[in-house]
């Protein structure tokens, strides 16, 4: 799980903001009277800390009873494909595609280098005379 947290009972509502890899257990709860102030301007974590206390217990006591625990913010390094040991792309991240069947006059046959998204100088594209040539060699 990723992002802010909240919880509202009754006419309470404790919020917590995360800032991405920061650490959950310490960032600040926010506390909000809803009855009388419903544009959550005024937070009230402060005057009332033992009732800000109550909902983020029973805050973490949802999110246990449900599932979303370990809280974890990390995004694309968990679901990014070339991260996972098992991933149907090669490391190397170069790619073969072969036409369906051969036209007469074109090129088969190209082999690709897919340019890392961390190195925008890099050229995106092959030459006809390089994917030849590396048709050639195979």
């Amino acid at each position: 799980m990723s992002g802010n947290r909240a919880l509202v009972t009754g006419e309470w509502k404790a919020v917590c903001k995360h800032v991405p890899g920061a650490d959950y257990d310490t960032e600040p709860w926010e506390l909000y009277h809803l009855t009388t102030d419903w544009s959550e301007c005024a937070d009230l974590a402060g005057e009332q800390p033992d009732k800000l206390a109550e909902l983020v217990e029973s805050w973490w006591h949802e999110a246990d009873r449900r599932g979303v625990l370990t809280l974890d913010d990390r995004g694309f390094e968990l679901f990014g494909a070339r991260f996972r040991p098992n991933s149907p792309h090669p490391e190397d991240r170069r790619y073969i595609y072969r036409a369906p069947f051969p036209f007469a006059g074109t090129l088969h046959e190209v082999e690709i280098q897919l340019v890392a998204k961390q190195d925008p100088a890099a050229e995106a594209e092959t030459s006809e005379a390089e994917a030849r040539a590396a048709i050639s060699r195979q």
